[in-house]
C-alpha cells in the first residue's frame, strides 16, 4: 500500500514536470546543451593509464609495497651492475622468438646466419630524434657490457654441430672454470641425447635488456621498444619466422583496442540511427517521429561528454576498457526513448501537447527512473572493488547513467514536445513543411511523401510501414521460423567460438579484459 502511494506521488510529480517541459521546451533544450558543452571541456585533461600492474593489481594488495621495499634494500644500478636474474620487477626488455619456417631445427647454418642478421638489424635500430641512439647506448649494462645472448657465440660452431662434431649441453653448459651458459634461457623445443647434448632445437630466444633506471631513460627505452616492434613487423626472412614481445606489448594492445572500437562504434551508431528512424514511423508523416532517433543519439553523446568531462576534471585516467561505455549508454538511452515514444503513441491525438506530455511523463518517467536507479546502483557497487580498472569503469559508467537520465527527462522530453507541436500544426515530421490533403491527381510518390495521406486505409487495413511490422510479427510467430532463428543464434555462437581459437594470446587478453569489465 505504501509503495502504491509512493508510486502515485512520483507519478504526480512527473506529471508536473511533463507540463513544465511542454510549456518551456526551449529552456530544457538549450540548458542541457550548454551544460554538456561546458563539462566537455574536461577532455583537455584527457590522459590514459594502461599499466597492467597498476590497473589490475588490487589496491589493498601487498606486492606493490613489498616490491618498493625490495627495491630500496637491494638497489640495482642498471648502468653498471644490471642482472636480469636478480630483477625484482618486470624488466624493460625486448624479446624475439625465432623458429624455422619448415618447422625443423634452427641450429642449421643457413637459418643461424639469418638469426645473426636479425640480431645485427635490432642492434642497429636508431632513435633519430634522440641523438641517433642505438641499443648499445641505452642497454642495461654490467661491467660496461650489455646483456649478451650467449647462444649467438655458436656462430662458428653451427656447421660442426650439423655434422655431429660439436655439441652443447642442455639446460646448462660449462664454458670454463667459472663460466656457465644457461642454454635453456635461449633454446626452446630442445631434443637431447642420453648425455644431455643438444641434437635439435625448434626455437631460439634473444633478449635485449634496456636501462629504465630514471624517468628520462624509461622514456627513451619505451621509444626504442616501440620502434623495435614497428621494425620487426615489416621484416620477412626466407627461412625463419619471427615472434616479438616487449614489456610494452600488452599496453600497446590495450591502446589498440580504442582504435579498433572507434570504427565499429561509428558503424553501430549508423545502424542504430537507421533502426530508430524506421521504428519511429507511425501512421503518417505527421504522427511519425523520425528525428527522435537522431535526438536520442545526440542525448547519449551529451551524457557521455558531460560524464567523461567531469571525471577527467578530477584527473582520472581513461582506460581502454572504458571504450565499452558508449555502447552501454547508447543502449540505455534508446530503451528510455522508446518508453517515452510508446507512451506518447497511447495518448489521444486530439489532446493538447501539454496534456499529452503530462500523461507521457506520469506513465513512463517512473519506469525510466527505476531502470536508471538500478543501473546506477549496479555500477556504483563496482567502486567498492579493490581493482583500479573496474573502479575506473564504474566511475565513468555510473556518472554517465546519471547524465543520461537527466537528459532523457529534459532534453529528449523537450524535443518530443516540439515534435508534438509540429504534429498539431500538421507539419511534415521530417521536412517540417505544412502538408496538404492528398489529391487523387497527384503522383503516388508525391502523395506519399508530401501530403498528410494516412498509411492506414479507410477500411482499417494497414499498409506501407505498418504492414512491414505486422507481417514480420506474423512470420516470427510461425513455429518453424522460431526454430530457424534459434539455429541461427547457435550457429553464430559456434562460429564465434571457432574464430576465437585462431586468436593469439596477445589478441585474447585485451578482449577478455574488455569483456570482464563490461560485465
Amino acid at each position: 500500500m505504501k509503495l502504491k502511494a509512493f508510486s502515485e506521488y512520483l507519478s504526480k510529480k512527473f506529471k508536473y514536470l511533463g507540463r513544465y517541459v511542454a510549456t518551456n521546451p526551449s529552456y530544457f533544450i538549450v540548458f542541457p546543451v550548454f551544460v554538456s558543452i561546458i563539462l566537455a571541456t574536461g577532455f583537455q585533461k584527457f590522459h590514459t593509464e594502461n599499466g597492467l600492474k597498476l590497473l589490475i593489481g588490487p589496491t589493498n594488495g601487498k606486492f606493490i609495497n613489498q616490491e618498493a621495499v625490495i627495491e630500496r634494500l637491494f638497489p640495482m644500478d642498471l648502468s653498471s651492475n644490471a642482472s636480469l636474474q636478480r630483477m625484482n620487477r618486470e624488466a624493460c626488455v625486448a624479446i624475439v622468438i625465432i623458429t624455422a619456417k619448415d618447422e625443423g631445427s634452427v641450429l642449421r647454418k643457413d637459418l643461424f646466419e639469418e638469426v645473426l642478421q636479425l640480431n645485427t638489424i635490432i642492434k642497429d635500430i636508431i632513435l633519430e630524434d634522440f641523438e641517433k641512439l642505438r641499443y648499445e647506448d641505452i642497454c642495461a649494462q654490467n661491467n660496461g657490457r650489455c646483456f649478451e645472448n650467449t647462444i649467438l657465440l655458436l656462430e662458428d660452431k653451427i656447421k660442426e654441430m650439423e655434422g655431429g662434431n660439436y655439441s652443447i649441453k642442455y639446460p646448462l653448459s660449462k664454458g670454463g672454470s667459472y663460466n656457465f651458459h644457461l642454454n635453456n634461457l635461449f633454446l626452446g623445443g630442445v631434443e637431447v641425447d642420453d648425455d644431455d647434448n643438444v641434437k635439435t632445437a625448434k626455437s631460439v630466444r634473444l633478449f635485449y635488456y634496456l636501462n629504465d633506471g630514471s624517468t628520462y631513460k624509461k622514456f627513451i627505452a619505451e621509444k626504442w621498444l616501440s620502434l623495435f616492434l614497428d621494425t620487426l613487423a615489416e621484416m620477412d626472412f626466407q627461412n625463419i619466422s619471427i615472434n616479438r614481445y616487449t614489456s610494452l606489448t600488452i599496453e600497446k594492445e590495450l591502446n589498440g583496442l580504442i582504435e579498433k572500437i572507434i570504427p565499429r562504434f561509428s558503424i553501430a551508431v549508423v545502424e542504430i540511427f537507421v533502426f530508430s528512424v524506421i521504428t519511429c514511423l507511425f501512421n503518417n508523416w505527421i504522427e511519425s517521429k523520425p528525428w527522435m532517433g537522431l535526438i536520442v543519439l545526440l542525448s547519449s553523446g551529451m551524457a557521455l561528454a558531460s560524464s567523461f568531462g567531469v571525471v577527467m576534471y578530477f584527473n582520472q585516467p581513461f582506460v581502454a576498457s572504458d571504450g565499452s561505455i558508449p555502447f552501454l549508454i547508447l543502449g540505455i538511452g534508446m530503451d528510455d526513448a522508446f518508453i517515452f515514444l510508446a507512451a506518447w503513441k497511447r495518448t489521444d491525438p486530439t489532446m493538447s501537447v501539454v496534456n499529452r506530455m503530462e500523461k507521457v511523463y506520469s506513465e513512463s518517467a517512473i519506469s525510466v527512473t527505476i531502470t536508471s536507479v538500478t543501473n546506477f546502483i549496479a555500477f556504483l557497487s563496482g567502486l567498492a572493488t579493490p581493482y583500479r580498472i573496474v573502479k575506473n569503469l564504474c566511475m565513468y559508467a555510473s556518472l554517465a547513467v546519471v547524465f543520461c537520465y537527466v537528459y532523457q527527462l529534459t532534453f529528449v522530453g523537450a524535443c518530443m514536445a516540439l515534435t508534438g507541436y509540429l504534429e498539431k500544426q500538421n507539419r511534415h515530421s521530417l521536412f517540417l513543411i505544412k502538408l496538404d490533403k492528398p489529391n487523387e491527381n497527384q503522383a503516388w510518390i508525391r502523395r506519399f511523401f508530401c501530403t498528410n495521406w494516412s498509411w492506414e486505409s479507410k477500411n482499417g487495413r494497414k499498409n506501407c510501414i505498418s504492414l512491414i511490422w505486422i507481417h514480420l510479427g506474423n512470420i516470427l510467430s510461425i513455429w518453424y521460423v522460431k526454430i530457424i532463428v534459434v539455429l541461427i543464434l547457435f550457429g553464430q555462437i559456434s562460429v564465434g567460438i571457432w574464430e576465437l581459437r585462431k586468436l593469439s594470446t596477445s589478441e585474447i587478453l585485451p578482449i577478455l579484459l574488455l569483456t570482464i569489465h563490461t560485465l
